[in-house]
């Protein structure tokens, strides 16, 4: 596990070009609330497993973009976990079969959990074949403070309470414009 406690670029070559595997033994990311601003791009981040986020845990803002992140698990935000106000963005990332298998105190969010978390904003991206053994199968944004902005996206084969996307109990405002939902179930 790499613990980032300062503003940090991750860039790599694309994709389909680096993978960064926790062997499903480890995290791959934790990043700190005093870390400031993250962002990670042009990775595959697979095989990360973990309490909360599989592949990344924040409590800074986040940013990825032109990443896949693929077969990660844990007990909530099977890929990603967000909490203390941060703010998630997502651009041209991909967030596939991972899992929250519920073995914590929460299980929620196949794909991406928010819990606490800002503004969380999702552009051209996609959520596929995510599962979750409670809520929101590809995304699941729980007690945000900011807003919620999907567009151009899509979410597909997702399985969970909720199917696709789960939001409850935010402050802010919702906007999903241009995203397909296909193929999502409700109930595991």
């Amino acid at each position: 596990e790499m613990v980032i406690t300062d503003a940090l670029a991750i860039e790599g070559p694309g994709a389909d070009s680096l993978t960064i595997d926790g062997g499903g033994s480890t995290r791959i990311f934790d990043v700190a609330g005093t870390a400031g601003e993250v962002t990670i791009s042009g990775v595959t981040i697979s095989g990360g497993s973990a309490d909360r986020g599989g592949a990344i845990r924040t409590a800074a803002d986040l940013t990825v973009q032109g990443a896949v992140l693929d077969d990660n698990e844990a007990s909530s935000g099977g890929a990603i976990y967000v909490s203390d106000g941060a703010d998630l963005t997502l651009v041209g990332t991909t967030v596939s079969e991972s899992w929250a298998n519920g073995g914590g105190t929460s299980d929620g969010g196949g794909g991406v959990f928010v819990a606490g978390g800002g503004d969380v904003t999702v552009v051209n991206s996609t959520f596929r074949a995510n599962r979750a053994l409670r809520e929101g199968g590809g995304l699941f944004v729980f007690w945000a403070t900011g807003d919620v902005s999907i567009s151009d996206s899509a979410f597909r084969d997702n399985v969970a309470e909720g199917g696709g996307v789960r939001i409850e109990e935010l402050s802010g405002d919702v906007t999903i414009t241009d995203t397909a939902f296909a193929g999502n179930v409700t109930g595991e």
